[in-house]
């Protein structure tokens, strides 16, 4: 799994983006950053569905 497959999931656990930053050692508008582009993207890798199926469930 990929580092923002990791972001993705810990922020739909309710981790703060600030908390992620800390833990992942990286600064907290990257976070952002990461969280704001190819979101189903993310949420596709995360869940190891094709996008498309994403919508479906």
């Amino acid at each position: 799994m990929g580092k923002d497959a990791i972001i993705y999931l810990l922020n739909k656990q309710e981790y703060n983006q600030t908390f992620i930053a800390k833990s992942m050692g990286r600064s907290k508008s990257t976070i952002s950053r990461e969280l704001s582009h190819n979101t189903s993207k993310k949420e596709a890798i995360a869940t190891n569905k094709p996008m498309g199926l994403l919508a479906k469930d």
